[in-house]
């Protein structure tokens, strides 16, 4: 047994009575189940909406805010050093003929100088940045105190 609404004076009446102990109005059998008049309430649906807002309102955000997963890593081109060698030619060929001497390669000199930091043995480190137009690669060349090469290193 389920407790319905009389029709006249919005009291609670059984579903088996026949009339409205309230007003003596008959009461109607109702085709809609207790339970659908519950499901179609008007609170649970508000709150159902307001969940989804909210919901949908800390999605926007978080898209908003996260970092693009499309962008690219810069890559490393001619564009971060020098297009234009700051070196002579004679200088130029030296370091490039030390590098290559190693095995490495070196399609063209295009910085050289003392990098701000000693070796071990308190020495000169220089950094080589070698460019093809292509590629970009950098060379720290560690000499002992004669000027004699020691290490050649891609760094």
């Amino acid at each position: 047994m389920a407790l319905i609404q009389c029709a006249e004076c919005n009291g609670a009446v059984s579903d088996a009575a026949s009339a409205c102990p309230h007003c003596g109005a008959p009461v109607k059998a109702s085709s809609v189940s207790p339970v659908q008049q519950q499901a179609a309430a008007p609170g649970t649906l508000s709150w159902f909406w307001a969940f989804a807002i909210v919901i949908a309102f800390v999605a926007a955000i978080f898209w908003i805010f996260s970092p693009s997963k499309s962008e690219e890593p810069p890559s490393r081109t001619t564009t971060d050093v020098a297009t234009e060698p700051d070196i002579d030619a004679q200088t130029q060929g030296k370091v490039k003929a030390i590098i290559e001497s190693r095995g490495l390669w070196c399609g063209r000199v295009v910085r050289y100088y003392e990098a701000p930091f000693k070796s071990s043995i308190n020495a000169p480190v220089y950094y080589a940045f070698c460019d093809d137009g292509n590629n970009a690669v950098i060379y720290y060349i560690k000499m002992d105190r004669s000027g004699k090469v020691i290490a050649v290193k891609e760094g």
